[in-house]
C-alpha cells in the first residue's frame, strides 16, 4: 500500500482500502491508509476486523452505498446500512 500510494501520488491517509481479508487490512492500516472492512467475507476474524477498521460494512452493496453517500450522491438515510467501528476515529 505504501508503494501504491507513491505510484498514485497520494499520501496513504488519502487512500481508502476496502478489504475483506484481515491480513491485507492490517497491512493497509500499518501503511497509514483508511480501512473499510466488509463483513460478508470477513467471518474468520470478524472481531479483529471490527477493531482494526475505520468503518465496517455488512456487504459489498453496503460498501458501495456508503461510498456514494460520502461522495454526496445519496441522502443521509442511505448511510444506515453501515456502522462505524467502535472506538476508532
Amino acid at each position: 500500500y505504501s508503494r501504491l500510494s507513491l505510484h498514485l501520488h497520494l499520501e496513504p491517509g488519502e487512500m481508502i482500502v476496502w478489504e475483506d481479508s484481515y491480513r491485507a487490512a492490517r497491512a493497509a492500516k500499518e501503511a497509514g491508509c483508511r480501512v473499510y472492512a466488509v463483513e460478508e467475507a470477513a467471518e474468520q476474524n470478524r472481531l479483529g476486523m471490527i477493531n482494526l477498521a475505520d468503518r465496517y460494512v455488512k456487504d459489498f452493496e453496503s460498501a458501495l452505498q456508503m461510498q456514494r453517500w460520502e461522495n454526496g450522491e445519496l441522502p443521509l438515510s442511505a448511510s444506515e446500512s453501515y456502522r462505524e467501528a467502535p472506538g476508532l476515529c
